[in-house]
């Protein structure tokens, strides 16, 4: 199927009310693969690159355009994400709830302070010690590409923490807005 006839909320919507075992996968576009496991309608895992599942799964409801499938599988053959990595036992409808909401302070946020490339300020990399894990892993990036697009695929980061230390990072001096 397609996004176009049907987006992915309403899909796992779908998988979860008539309690679906399987793999959906989902193809962006060539190259760009994601796919989230159902067991019994509910989510137990997802992958998309490098990043862990829930961060995955809001990638891919972020696709207006891509292309789907599902794949029957038996409940034993799935793979289970870590402990942890699928919050509130795979609900769909908390996981859309909470990605609803990320989006939505996420365009709040960008519509505030938007830039589409930073740069480090020389003396940025001089005092890490006050700064958080995300925004010293957002500033080593930063040192190989300014590009915010590229600096949201940090793997073990939300990119709600990603956007909010970049925030933070230029409102404290450490990085500026190139454009």
């Amino acid at each position: 199927g397609s996004t176009k006839d049907m987006a992915v909320p309403d899909l796992l919507q779908m998988f979860q009310s008539n309690r679906k075992t399987g793999v959906l996968k989902v193809v962006h576009k060539p190259g760009v693969e994601g796919r989230i496991a159902f067991s019994e309608g509910n989510i137990v895992n997802a992958s998309l690159g490098n990043f862990k599942p829930v961060k995955a799964i809001q990638r891919m409801l972020g696709w207006e355009e891509a292309k789907f499938e599902l794949e029957p599988l038996a409940p034993e053959s799935l793979t289970l994400a870590e402990d942890g990595d699928i919050p509130d036992g795979g609900s769909v409808e908390a996981l859309l709830l909470d990605s609803f909401r990320i989006q939505d302070e996420f365009a709040r946020l960008r519509g505030e302070k938007s830039a589409k490339e930073v740069s480090i300020v020389s003396e940025a990399l001089k005092n890490l010690g006050n700064l958080s894990v995300a925004q010293k892993k957002v500033l080593v990036r930063a040192r190989r590409t300014g590009k915010v697009e590229e600096l949201m695929d940090i793997d073990d980061l939300t990119d709600m923490e990603i956007y909010e230390a970049i925030v933070e990072l230029v409102e404290g001096g450490q990085l500026k807005r190139v454009s």
